[in-house]
């Protein structure tokens, strides 16, 4: 796909013009839009009769590799508790059509578990020129827990626990698993006197 330039000349130590002729070889000259070697035979003759020959190959290859866009950022944040479905990638390369393009996906999210997860994207053309990208996605707790609580009627002198009667919901976490987690702020409860 690059342009093509050939800089090959001649010179001589004592005839200032020399001949110089070029003789492509089966493939013909060079096309930088096909894979092929192309074969160039240099001849030069100087004005008293000296002969070189010199041939020379030319490989045309690809070896650049496919472009891997991924569509969305690098890193990825999704709900907790919300079914994942994998953005699409997009795949671009140089030389080939992408029916001469492999693309392999790796890595699963489990979006019901908190943590980042790693999907791999790896690109692969005709001509062996692999990329590999990654996105990472966060699955993440955005969501508060709510709480609910039921007045409590202690009689005066005995002991009260201010968690006794509180309902936690969340969308990720036990009830169990919140109530251990849970502080005491500020209370004004006095068991030795009447009161609200």
């Amino acid at each position: 796909g690059s342009v093509f330039v050939d800089q090959t000349n001649t010179c001589d130590n004592y005839d200032d013009n020399p001949s110089f002729t070029t003789v492509f070889g089966l493939n013909g000259a060079v096309n930088t839009g096909i894979r092929a070697t192309y074969e160039y035979t240099y001849t030069s003759i100087d004005g008293s009769g000296n002969k070189t020959v010199v041939v020379r190959n030319y490989e045309v290859d690809d070896t650049i590799a496919p472009r891997v866009i991924l569509n969305t950022a690098k890193t990825v944040y999704h709900p907790v508790g919300e079914v994942y479905t994998s953005a699409d990638v997009s795949v671009i390369d140089n030389y080939y059509d992408l029916t001469n393009v492999s693309l392999v996906k790796t890595g699963n999210v489990d979006p019901y578990t908190l943590g980042t997860y790693t999907e791999t994207f790896k690109a692969t053309d005709a001509s062996g020129n692999t990329t590999t990208v990654t996105r990472d996605v966060v699955v993440e707790d955005k969501i508060a827990p709510q709480g609910y609580a039921y007045d409590l009627i202690s009689c005066i002198e005995n002991e009260i626990n201010p968690v006794e009667g509180l309902i936690i919901t969340d969308n990720y976490y036990s009830s169990t698993e919140l109530l251990k987690h849970i502080k005491l702020i500020k209370q004004n409860v006095n068991i030795w006197v009447a009161g609200e």
